[in-house]
């Protein structure tokens, strides 16, 4: 599972994702994984935020709201979501991720 993102210019407290691919094989662990690692480089960035606009169907509200998403710009068109992180980062091994 790959997430494609990157740090808006003027914007260092944001991380944007932009693009989320995945093979017949990634599964629901994959994912969870790699979002973890998304959140640990925020941690190294800084970001105190990731913004995302989620257009496929397949990544269900209640998984985004289980990870700790939620909702945001109502008014625009489309499934906005925010992970924010001004009261700190996830506690997450990291380290299981990595091989």
């Amino acid at each position: 599972c790959w997430l494609d993102y990157h740090q808006p210019w003027g914007m260092p407290g944001f991380l944007t994702l932009d693009y989320v691919r995945s093979g017949r094989a990634a599964g629901y662990k994959s994912f969870v994984g790699a979002c973890h690692v998304l959140h640990e480089i925020a941690r190294l960035r800084g970001a105190t935020a990731i913004v995302a606009h989620v257009s496929n169907g397949y990544i269900s509200d209640r998984f985004l709201q289980r990870m700790g998403w939620e909702r945001h710009l109502h008014a625009w068109s489309g499934r906005h979501w925010i992970r924010r992180f001004y009261d700190g980062y996830p506690q997450v091994g990291i380290e299981r991720y990595l091989a």
